[in-house]
């Protein structure tokens, strides 16, 4: 020890008597004196050692923590915390200067060490159990706060600092006023919000309710005491608030889906893996016959009979396997009845493993439509067959009575020919009126939109029924009301159709004055039964039509309506709501005078409606009638298909096909001005009343002595065929079937084959197909048949054939048609 060190006897007593250690080091750290408990650590650990990081940690060099140097470099105190090896305990190092009292300097440091070992240890714990309790905490997702007699205290965990940001911004034990400011920052309706809380407290229940958020947000919040009275000073409480907004949110999503499911027009089940009903939708309920999904929850699928109990391994394991299936079969209502159906069941994974779902499709309508369109196309097919079948022996009594009017016959052989010849064509009437309504009916009747020429059409329909107007003496003529557009867009064959039955029933019922058909353009269709202008008020009236609006034209489409007026005996007020239904006349009794099936008013109704349009029809007993529909047409192309302008509307006027030997006749142009022409009549009395093209058709060469194959088996159709065939001047051959034909064609020269389609050995559609393989140049085929449909028709064209005639045979047809394709060739 320095000579210049003397300290105080009493200072030295008071050291010593210290159960901590102190040490006196100079700036060079060495131990100038030390306390009787310092003296035994250095003399129990490093005995001799005047250094104090010599004495103290067995070291050649200073500590890099030593708090010594540290005061004596900044003068200051310092304290330091570490672990002696020696002891294996934890110290606490206090350093502090000590100033000469005479001359003021600094050259003494006092070093206060202090075993904190205990203290050290049990704080280590504390902590560790703060932050356990902290990670805990911080773990859950509610909000967790501690309320001490209204003040806040410093705890908050993680959930609730996310649910309320800013929360570590509060200070420990901030009044209430402070913490109503901040949730106020934060929470628009902050009053709302502090209400639940106050309800929480309490009633001491979970309560809840929504608050708005300023960030936008809308959540539903829940809290509840867990714990109360851990304060030393005061009440304390535990209380969580958790965030429940996506809990409702998925609830309502729930209820909204199960809501949508049982209101689903399918029905849908939930069964588990061994089988039983988990839940069923009210469909599934209505069509299993309960009344209430809790008669069926619970039950085994097997009581409804899609599946047995012995085989549900068998499926379930099929179903685990491929995650989709499909069962075809009988479901089990609860009446006993069985109904087809198809199950789709597919797997879904749950958290309790795997459940099926399944989705029932009842059949029972379908099965029923099926089984009603299988007997509409037996009913078709047997129509089709029927229709054959009854046109190959009509086309021999019509043929052969045609044929036999042209040979040397008494008066009464020839009267009794013409019935023959007129009760054939009559039978074919009503043939064609049935099958056009089986096919209506079957909904496979198509119509056709092509652009024709419409005042032609009218007056070539009127040309057909004139022989018969002239016959019963009635004047029968044609008027155009107002101009109407000379070429439409639309099907003319219906069109006609339509005309013809209706001036085909108006010259039925009238005996003597006229029958007239009128067509003029009307706005819409409310215009269409506007009976006032045109018949007394004292006509019974009546409407047939589709549209529960009234339909107006627009600029690229024309409605035009017809009117066929006559004078016959009228309809009774009794027997006007008879009119157009199936198979259904106004009077049995006419039925027996005049003939007829009764389809073709309701033929006629469906062709109008197939095409957009209405019917109706005014009447008076014994004065007449007014039948009269509307169509809308499509108006055509301003050009033809060469580019030149095509004339577009036709001009008011008049058409009288009935006219005197060797008069003049005004007729409709295609540029629609009226002219004069001067015309042969026919031996019926009828003109050229057809509009025709102005420019003639250009003149093709026909092919010199042109021979003919006719493909026909039936004898009688053979017969028929030669005579028309003779009486036209061809060469022709004949085959007795499909075989014979393609054997002919190889072995001579044809330039044109008539081809029955139905025949032994190989039918025409065959025979086409081989003709069409080995000829070298192409040869015209005629298809003479007595299928009749349309659809039979398209088979035709698609074997091969060029052009189409059925039978019975109309004569002139049938040579036009060869004519025609004889100069193609």
């Amino acid at each position: 020890m320095p000579a210049s060190f003397e300290p105080h006897w009493l200072l030295d007593g008071l050291f010593d008597s210290i159960d901590d250690g102190f040490l006196i080091l100079d700036r060079e750290l060495n131990i100038c004196r030390v306390n009787t408990v310092a003296q035994r650590w250095v003399d129990e650990q490093y005995p001799g050692k005047k250094k104090c990081y010599e004495a103290l940690t067995g070291q050649d060099g200073p500590c890099s923590f030593c708090p010594c140097l540290k005061s004596f470099q900044d003068g200051k105190k310092h304290t330091h915390i570490y672990f002696n090896q020696h002891y294996q305990r934890w110290f606490e190092l206090i350093t502090f200067l000590v100033p000469d009292p005479k001359t003021g300097e600094i050259n003494y440091a006092v070093e206060y060490a202090r075993d904190i070992d205990d203290q050290y240890r049990r704080e280590e714990t504390l902590q560790y159990q703060h932050k356990l309790i902290d990670a805990i905490l911080n773990s859950t997702h509610d909000g967790i706060l501690a309320l001490t007699d209204g003040i806040e205290t410093p705890f908050a965990n993680a959930a609730y600092s996310s649910f309320i940001p800013g929360w570590e911004q509060l200070r420990y034990n901030e009044p209430l006023e402070v913490v109503h400011r901040f949730y106020s920052e934060r929470i628009l309706d902050v009053d709302n919000f502090l209400s639940i809380v106050a309800g929480v407290r309490k009633s001491r229940q979970q309560r809840q309710g929504i608050i708005h958020l300023r960030d936008g947000r809308i959540c539903h919040i829940a809290g509840r005491v867990v714990q109360t009275g851990l304060g030393e000073t005061g009440e304390t409480e535990i209380w969580t608030l958790r965030d429940i907004t996506a809990q409702i949110r998925s609830e309502q999503t729930m209820q909204i889906m199960q809501k949508a499911i049982d209101h689903l027009s399918v029905p849908i089940c939930h069964v588990s893996d061994e089988g039983y009903f988990l839940y069923v939708n009210q469909c599934a309920v209505r069509i299993f016959g309960y009344d209430t999904a809790e008669e069926i929850i619970g039950r085994s699928i097997w009581e409804f009979g899609p599946a047995e109990k012995k085989n549900w391994q068998v499926f379930w394991h099929r179903l685990n396997k491929k995650k989709s299936l499909k069962i075809i079969g009988e479901i089990l209502r609860r009446d006993n009845s069985l109904f087809p159906a198809d199950m789709y069941c597919d797997l879904i994974e749950i958290d309790s493993g795997h459940i099926m779902a399944v989705c029932i499709q009842d059949l029972t309508e379908q099965s029923h439509r099926i089984a009603a369109e299988q007997a509409a196309s037996a009913k078709s097919m047997f129509l089709a067959h029927m229709s054959h079948e009854i046109r190959t022996p009509l086309n021999g009594i019509i043929g052969i009575s045609g044929l036999l009017q042209k040979t040397q016959l008494s008066a009464k052989q020839l009267e009794y020919a013409k019935l023959l010849y007129t009760s054939g064509e009559h039978l074919l009437s009503l043939i064609n009126d049935i099958l056009d309504f089986s096919k209506i009916e079957a909904g496979k009747l198509e119509l056709e939109n092509i652009e024709f020429e419409l005042p032609p059409l009218v007056s070539s329909a009127l040309g057909m029924m004139q022989p018969k107007a002239a016959e019963k003496g009635l004047d029968l003529h044609c008027e155009f009301l107002t101009e109407i557009p000379n070429w439409v867009n639309g099907d003319p064959i219906r069109v006609r159709q339509v005309l013809l039955n209706l001036v085909n029933n108006a010259l039925k019922f009238t005996e003597k004055g006229s029958v007239s058909v009128t067509a003029k353009q009307i706005e819409n269709h409310l215009d269409a039964g506007s009976a006032a202008k045109e018949v007394p008020p004292i006509y019974l009236t009546t409407t047939v039509s589709p549209f529960n609006k009234p339909v107006k034209s627009n600029p690229s489409s024309v409605l035009i309506k017809f009117s066929v007026i006559d004078t016959g005996v009228g309809i009774p007020p009794e027997q006007m709501n008879r009119l157009f239904h199936s198979f259904s006349q106004a009077d049995a009794s006419l039925s027996r005078r005049y003939g007829g099936t009764g389809l073709g008013l309701a033929i006629s109704k469906q062709l109008v409606y197939l095409m957009g349009g209405e019917i109706g029809v005014e009447s008076k007993e014994g004065k007449g009638s007014r039948f009269w529909f509307t169509i809308p047409f499509g108006i055509a192309a301003s050009l033809n298909s060469n580019g030149t302008p095509r004339n577009m509307v036709a001009v008011s006027c008049k058409l009288k096909p009935h006219l005197p030997q060797n008069s003049t006749e005004k007729k409709v142009s295609p540029g629609g001005l009226l002219r004069e022409k001067k015309h042969k009549r026919d031996k019926f009395g009828i003109g050229n009343i057809g509009l025709k093209p102005s420019s003639p058709p250009p003149q093709i060469a026909v092919v010199d002595e042109p021979l003919i194959l006719v493909a026909e088996d039936n004898k009688i159709n053979q017969i028929v065929v030669s005579e028309i065939l003779s009486q036209a001047g061809f060469k022709f051959e004949i085959t007795a079937d499909g075989k014979q034909a393609v054997e002919a064609f190889e072995n001579k020269k044809f330039s044109l084959i008539l081809m029955d389609c139905q025949m032994p050995e190989m039918d025409g559609f065959e025979a086409t197909e081989l003709i069409r393989k080995k000829q070298k140049t192409h040869i015209p085929i005629i298809a003479l048949t007595a299928n009749a449909t349309h659809e039979d028709k398209e088979h035709c064209f698609t074997a091969g054939m060029d052009a189409y005639c059925s039978k019975p045979v109309n004569a002139k047809q049938l040579i036009d048609t060869i004519k025609q394709w004889l100069r193609k060739k």
